[in-house]
């Protein structure tokens, strides 16, 4: 029987399927457009497993960009139809390309948390996404607060430890589980107000310190700081990244303390000037998009629980790519899966608009 079958990434020429399926029986797919009326066969390898389910991942490639597409998946008598399509392609030149590894909590605590974070798991899902992202060809990973789940010694130094031999050069922020951040600052070696800027070719970006919701209040001083960076790169394409969310992202209105407290007067400050394009932000996990004016609100998945993912952002002349890849440890991701509470999991998915989309700008 199929247990699960979705759609988790989607680009222009390409899809990746998750299928888990129970017993020993082979399961079989296949795809076409939607006006087709012979879908291809779907290669099925690459089968992983976790006690007595069968897990797949599939990567189908050779597809038209912008294009719907329907896919049968069955196992003798149980059937699912999926329906998705393509992105459109990007056609101004790219530039470069960078992951978001959002809110590891890496923990000495050797057990699997409540709603199924993987605590156990935490210190090699971070160096092994590292090295995923790698392979992915990303130029830089920013890690978006959260990086440590209780901020005790051993944590930070052990965190610290794979970062420092990541294949990848890491951007690390302030997240509201960075309890002791002065130690973890100077550990970083972040600047001390835990906030910076930095430019990657032609891009600028801004590093926000969201210990709490309130670290952007007028009367803070990284408040006016934004202000003046804003001004002074008004001429310069640049995206934000922040633990708490910048924007008011309905997808996870149901969330309390999803965003910083003055969100309304940050959103307005932010759509005030046209050279920000996106806010990336973690902290609730759920893969989201908002539009607010010109301003992409972000919400990135967290690696060490479901839905188990990261982004990767590909940089064009006129635009991005964003898309979500679940972790290549299929049994970790299921096993958080199975201890997630089941009418969560669609919630905490995202939607499928949300997980991978182009933004012009």
């Amino acid at each position: 029987m199929i247990i699960d079958a979705k759609v988790p990434t989607r680009g222009p020429n390409d899809l990746t399927l998750f299928v888990a399926s129970d017993g020993v029986d082979s399961v079989k797919a296949v795809i076409a457009q939607e006006d087709e009326q012979t879908p291809q066969p779907i290669p099925l390898d690459s089968v992983g497993r976790n006690s007595a389910v069968n897990l797949q991942s599939i990567h189908i490639d050779g597809l038209v960009p912008a294009t719907n597409y329907r896919i049968l998946i069955w196992q003798n008598d149980s059937k699912n139809e999926l329906r998705t399509s393509t992105l459109r392609k990007i056609e101004s030149a790219h530039l470069f390309r960078f992951g978001i590894l959002s809110d590891p909590h890496c923990s000495v605590r050797d057990d699997i948390g409540r709603g199924g974070r993987l605590f156990r798991y935490s210190f090699q899902l971070l160096e092994t996404s590292l090295h995923q992202l790698h392979r992915k060809n990303v130029e830089f990973v920013a890690i978006p607060g959260d990086l440590v789940n209780s901020c005790v010694d051993e944590e930070i130094r052990e965190a610290k430890r794979i970062i420092e031999v990541s294949p990848v050069p890491c951007r690390v922020l302030v997240g509201n589980h960075e309890s002791r951040s002065k130690e973890f600052i100077e550990a970083f070696g972040l600047p001390t107000c835990g906030y910076y800027s930095f430019n990657h070719k032609s891009i600028h970006f801004i590093c926000i310190h969201t210990k709490t919701p309130d670290d952007l209040l007028p009367d803070r001083a990284q408040y006016r700081w934004l202000i003046n960076e804003l001004a002074e790169h008004q001429d310069t394409t640049t995206i934000i990244f922040s633990h708490y969310c910048l924007g008011d992202v309905p997808y996870i209105a149901r969330e309390k303390d999803c965003h910083v407290t003055n969100v309304k007067e940050i959103s307005a400050l932010l759509r005030s000037h046209p050279q920000v394009k996106a806010v990336f932000a973690g902290h609730k996990n759920m893969p989201s998009l908002r539009m607010d004016g010109h301003v992409a609100h972000v919400v990135c998945p967290q690696v060490v629980v479901y839905d188990t993912a990261y982004d990767v952002v590909d940089v064009h002349e006129s635009g991005c790519m964003r898309r979500v890849f679940e972790i290549d440890e299929l049994d970790l991701l299921w096993c958080s899966r199975e201890l997630t509470v089941e009418s969560n999991r669609v919630y905490r998915f995202g939607r499928e608009e949300a997980r991978n989309f182009v933004l012009d700008w």
